[in-house]
């Protein structure tokens, strides 16, 4: 099989870019799909992620200025590394890295069921700390946690699809505000209007509990372009549309999949 390099972009959440099952493969914007990186193959995905807010949601879901003047804004940018590896036909197992090897995001995802066109697989991860800290040898690590979810895929015809998943995360150990738990629930719809040009749209909702209650619902839209042979370029804009103790902001991202055989 030839080398397939495609473009993609996969989300970094403000302040939660290693929540989620992390590792593994997707096909459109934010949310992993079903199918599995090829047996005996190998997936190697640099991404990069930008976001730019002036205002957060409070307490009560209102939202304020993030500075007492107008001319200041929160930046945040981020580069990613991810590795999958094709362990069986309906297998893939992977890991995320973020730019400083800080964090780790260890993957799994097992497709189970292929019917016609609906799939559904399982996936499940965990979330390490490494280095790049100071680090207190009497203390477990609060940033240890594990994730699992499930994905559907239902392709409707050949030009529309859809993917999504519910994901849930348990942490190792009680963070800070009592928060020990996190939500995820993701879904893209993506619909060819020229030949090889796909628009796709979704939404991204998340809710840690706690004694701070912290969701945001995010839209994300953007084109994959499909022209080239071997290449897929993917644009994405994430837009937070609505939180609680998050930031609104707005953002852009980029990711090149290459994937060896």
């Amino acid at each position: 099989m030839r080398n397939l390099i495609v473009i993609s972009f996969v989300i970094l959440f403000i302040n939660n870019a290693f929540a989620q099952v992390g590792g593994l493969s997707a096909s459109k914007l934010a949310t992993l799909n079903t199918s599995t990186v090829p047996k005996n193959a190998i997936e190697f995905e640099p991404s990069f992620g930008f976001f730019n807010s002036h205002y957060h949601w409070d307490n009560s879901s209102k939202l304020q200025n993030n500075f007492n003047d107008k001319d200041s804004a929160i930046v945040s940018s981020s580069i990613m590394f991810r590795f999958s590896y094709g362990l069986t036909d309906n297998m893939e197992v992977g890991v995320s890295i973020c730019d400083n090897v800080s964090m780790a995001n260890w993957g799994v995802k097992y497709n189970f069921i292929k019917n016609n066109n609906l799939q559904f697989a399982f996936i499940l991860g965990v979330n390490t700390p490494l280095g790049n800290r100071n680090i207190d040898l009497q203390k477990k690590s609060n940033e240890n946690s594990f994730a699992t979810g499930i994905i559907l895929t239902k392709e409707i015809n050949k030009k529309l699809s859809v993917d999504a998943n519910v994901q849930y995360q348990q942490h190792l150990f009680l963070q800070k505000n009592n928060h020990l738990q996190d939500y995820f629930i993701n879904i893209d719809v993506g619909y060819y209007i020229f030949d090889k040009i796909q628009l796709v749209s979704g939404f991204n909702y998340m809710i840690s509990d706690g004694n701070i209650i912290k969701n945001s619902l995010i839209f994300n839209l953007g084109f994959t372009i499909e022209k080239a042979k071997n290449f897929i370029l993917v644009t994405q804009l994430p837009y937070t549309i609505s939180g609680k103790n998050t930031q609104k902001s707005l953002g852009f991202g980029l990711a090149l999949t290459i994937l060896i055989k």
